[in-house]
This record gives C-alpha cells, sequence and structure tokens, in this order.
C-alpha cells in the first residue's frame, strides 16, 4: 500500500464501491476456523466462533453393535467369578464346572453369619460364649431396672375419689 500511489488508491476504492472487485476483507477469504481439526465446515459467518464438531459423524461415535466375544466372565458354582481371555481358557473352564450364568445368590444376613461363625467353634469356645452372654444380658437388665420407678403399694380399702 505504500507504494501505491493517491491516484491507483481512488481507482482502487472506485472500483470496490462499483462492485466490480470484490470485497478484501470477505470472512471466505479470510484464514479458515480449522485451527486443529481439519474436519470442520467452512467458515460461517453467522458464527466466527471456531468449533471442533464434526458435523456429519459425532467425535465419539463408535459401533455399538459390534461386539466381542473375550474377554467374558465364567462363575464358579460357589459363585466366584473369573475372566476369560479366549476361546481356548472358556472351553477348559467350562469343561471344569464354571458356568456362563452367575449363580443366584443372596446376600448373607447378620444373624446368619453369626450362627456360621457360631456353629465354626468348638464345643468348649460356644459353651463360654453362651456364658459371656448371660452375663451381659442380666447385667444389662440390672442397669434398666435401676431406672425404673418403684411401686408404692395403697392400703386396703377403695381408691380415693378423682376430683376435677
Amino acid at each position: 500500500m505504500a507504494t501505491l500511489t493517491e491516484d491507483q488508491l481512488s481507482q482502487i476504492r472506485a472500483l470496490i464501491e462499483s462492485g466490480q472487485i470484490g470485497n478484501l476483507v470477505d470472512p471466505r477469504l479470510q484464514p479458515s476456523r480449522q485451527l486443529d481439526d481439519l474436519r470442520n465446515g467452512p467458515f460461517d459467518p453467522k458464527n466466527p466462533k471456531p468449533t471442533f464438531f464434526i458435523h456429519d459423524v459425532p467425535l465419539y461415535a463408535k459401533n455399538t453393535s459390534e461386539t466381542f466375544p473375550y474377554p467374558r466372565l465364567l462363575w464358579r458354582p460357589d459363585g466366584i467369578e473369573v475372566t476369560v481371555k479366549d476361546k481356548n481358557e472358556h472351553g477348559r473352564m467350562v469343561a471344569a464346572g464354571y458356568t456362563e450364568i452367575a449363580p443366584i445368590t443372596t446376600p448373607e444376613t447378620d444373624e446368619e453369619r453369626a450362627q456360621r461363625e457360631f456353629d465354626a467353634l468348638s464345643p468348649e469356645d460356644q459353651a463360654f460364649v453362651l456364658e459371656q452372654a448371660e452375663t451381659v444380658r442380666k447385667q444389662r437388665l440390672a442397669a434398666m431396672a435401676q431406672h425404673l420407678p418403684t411401686v408404692q403399694k395403697r392400703g386396703p380399702g377403695r381408691p380415693r375419689k378423682v376430683t376435677a
């Protein structure tokens, strides 16, 4: 521009105003907004912000109909879960008694767990546990009985009439 004369600048300005030469600052002539993702669509003058979305296919789309047979889970009859990595290992595990369907197990309740642990004790330990439980129960009853009000027995006869 510094090398152009005033006469040349006025001629260019007249051509631009008459429409014979396009606008030099046309957004389509500016560098595109495809900064890092070259799959972006063309520049949109209404939305000059850069976007990094693919318009025809979502970025994180994957084929959800495609499945892979391995790795997969197998279960022992007692409910332990094992992962097999290939067809050979799968065949060996199924032959050993593993199943592809998890066995239906209900969670153990606190009472069942306590009964199982109590049954695992020796007879001497079971007797000791029962003695200690009886001692603790008696101590709790004595502590609760201290807080009970004392009952005063009335003498013989008819109770007093309550007046409101």
